[in-house]
Formats: structure tokens, sequence, C-alpha cells
């Protein structure tokens, strides 16, 4: 299959001073894009004017194929993406979601259409860690000594083989988004842990690629409260799929 047709989802949280530089590289990365595509933001009841600032972007640009979902109130990141997947058009062939502040630059985009057209892998996570990725601007290094222990940990929770769960750039087949994110329960940063969890479960294939990364300040995740959290959800989803919570095979 050659890839006609995308679906991007991006949540927003209070982006409102950081979100025009993201728009604006959207809006000239997409103008000679070779896909038809839509781009989804998904505001998670923020309490700034990011989706005020988001709809008059759009309009004033006539970005016909930009979108802007809203939920009611903040529910997560996780929560968000799945809102927008779920709302996605079902005539997509590949379904994406980043982060807002385009920390993995939109060329990896490409990339990965590329890489999932020769191998038809249905789940591509990108990655930090591995040997080719190319990190460019580096977290502080307490955030990149507690993400390395957060997956550490993951391997032993899950039994994961991968390195890096929480880059926010992942790429989904129509068969891998129509599976996952309908059955996804948790509704902040651990989802991403879902996301692999639930792969493994219903033998749906997922490999891990190299990205470029740029970190970008301002990150919405506290690294205490947060990891704490994050640890309790996937000892969570561990249990819910011992009580039959989720959906089988």
């Amino acid at each position: 299959m050659v890839c006609a047709q995308i679906s991007i989802v991006i949540p927003v949280y209070n982006e409102t001073q950081r979100i025009d530089n993201s728009l604006f590289e959207l809006k000239d990365y997409f103008s000679n894009f070779k896909y038809d595509y839509e781009i989804i933001f998904v505001d998670d009841g923020s309490s700034d004017n990011t989706a005020e600032k988001l709809e008059k972007f759009i309009n004033n640009n006539l970005l016909k194929k930009f979108k802007l979902l809203k939920l009611p109130k903040n529910c997560g990141k996780g929560a968000a993406v799945k809102h927008g997947m779920l709302n996605a058009m079902d005539n997509s062939d590949l379904y994406f979601f980043m982060d807002a502040d385009l920390s993995t630059p939109l060329s990896e985009i490409n990339k990965f259409i590329e890489y999932y057209e020769t191998h038809k892998t249905d789940i591509l996570i990108g990655s930090r860690s591995l040997a080719d990725s190319n990190v460019v601007v580096h977290q502080k290094i307490y955030r990149e000594l507690m993400g390395k222990i957060f997956n550490k940990i993951l391997k032993i929770l899950i039994f994961t083989e991968f390195i890096d769960t929480q880059c926010g750039f992942k790429l989904f087949s129509p068969r891998a988004r129509k599976k996952i994110f309908k059955n996804l329960k948790i509704q902040r940063f651990a989802f991403d842990v879902e996301i692999v969890f639930l792969a493994k479960k219903y033998n749906i294939s997922i490999e891990e690629l190299p990205v470029t990364w740029v970190n970008k300040e301002n990150s919405r995740v506290h690294i205490i409260k947060d990891s704490f959290n994050m640890l309790c959800d996937v000892i969570k989803l561990q249990i819910n799929w011992l009580l039959g919570k989720y959906e089988k095979k």
C-alpha cells in the first residue's frame, strides 16, 4: 500500500506562549506536503487563550485542513490524543500524534511514512535513546535520568523491550488506531505506556525508530508528582487487564 492520506493529532494545553512558532512551521511544511492530510489540534481544557489563538490562526490563513477540537475541561494528554484519534477521518492511511512544541522535527514524518510503506509495522514509536537517534538539545540532566529510570522500571512491570516509550512522536496504521485508542483508559502521561502494553497484548506489530529531537523548555511534566502518578497508572493498567476491563484480542 502506498500512503495517500494521513491524519495528525496534536494535543495542546496552555500553549499560548509558544504555539506561534509551531503554527508557522506547520503551515510552511504542509504547504508543500506530498500527501493529503488533516491536522487535528485538541485543546485539553486550556485556561489561557490557546484555543482562541488557534482558531484565529486557522481562520486568518484559510487553513481548511487544520481543525480544532476542544475538551470541556483539562483531562490529560492521553485523553486529548484519544479524542483526536477517534475523531480523525476513517479513510486515512496513517495516523500520527506529536507534541505541540515540535520537539521532533516535522521532517521525521516522511521518514516514518517511508519506513511504514516498506515494513508495514502497525505502530512506530519515536525514540531519543537508540544509537542512531540525534538529540540536538538535551533535557536537563535530572529529567533524562528520571526518564531512563522510568523505562527500566517498565521493563520489569510490563516486560517491554523499548527504551523510550515517552517520546511524543508515534505513527499508527488504521488497524492499530482503531484497536488501541478505543481501548485506551489512561488519561494522562502514562498513556504512551498503555499503547505499548496493549499492542503487545493484541499482537499488533510495533517498532522503535530513532528520531532527531530538540528539547524545548517549559515541560508540562512535574518531575516528582507526575513520575509517581505514571508508575501508579502502569500498575493500574496491569490490574485492569487482569480484571478484564480491556477488550480481549
